[in-house]
């Protein structure tokens, strides 16, 4: 299994608000899915413990910003 960049995103936010205790590893484990629901819970989103569209409009991330996303150390100036 490897890292996937929407989930790291996804874990990172949560984990700077306070949500996701765990590390950041880009795997969705039990852990990621239990702070999405506490996420969801506290934002009055349908509870699914899922990475959704909602939720990433929540989290002021889209599918498509994640995704697109300058890889660490990329700087986007040229």
């Amino acid at each position: 299994m490897h890292a996937d960049q929407t989930i790291q995103s996804v874990q990172q936010t949560l984990k700077d608000q306070g949500f996701y205790y765990g590390n950041v590893t880009g795997e969705k484990s039990a852990e990621t899915t239990a702070a999405i629901r506490r996420y969801q819970i506290r934002n009055g989103l349908q509870v699914t413990g899922d990475i959704n569209p909602e939720t990433l409009q929540s989290l002021n991330m889209s599918s498509s910003s994640v995704s697109s996303a300058q890889p660490a150390g990329k700087s986007a100036a040229t």
